[in-house]
């Protein structure tokens, strides 16, 4: 279990960068359009939703920079942010205001929500595997 461990911890870290990345890209580009964005999954309001991705983005990037060093409590930052990014597609989806364009926007909303859970399980490896801490003296 210590390699699919591994593999998913570092997958998960990859993921979550690209997530990053990608939040701070469509924040900055809805920053300088300046138009409202809306995005049905994540419950802001548009005029608020460019700053919402790229404080997002931002909090994303320092878990993911944090997950990159040694000792399992610059870790679970990244832990708890996995846990936020698979609790957005439940609230969302529990949420009496959304609804469904049919059995494919269902069957991708369960397939968001797997893909979240690979990704905090991952973060969960990726915590627990690492190195012990060096005593400093």
């Amino acid at each position: 279990m210590s390699f699919i461990g591994r593999l998913l911890g570092y997958l998960s870290v990859l993921a979550n960068l690209v997530l990053a990345l990608g939040l701070l890209g469509f924040g900055l580009i809805g920053s300088m359009d300046g138009g409202d964005m809306k995005i049905d999954l994540i419950p802001v309001e548009p005029a608020n939703m460019a700053n919402t991705l790229l404080i997002a983005g931002l909090i994303a990037l320092v878990c993911v920079v944090l997950a990159l060093r040694p000792g399992k409590l610059s870790r679970t930052p990244l832990v708890l942010w996995s846990l936020l990014v698979a609790g957005i597609p439940i609230c969302a989806l529990t949420r009496s205001s959304y609804h469904f364009n049919g059995e494919e926007h269902f069957r991708n909303g369960v397939w968001l929500f797997l893909g979240t859970l690979v990704l905090l399980i991952g973060a969960i490896y990726h915590r627990q595997l690492a190195p012990a801490s060096r005593d400093r003296r």
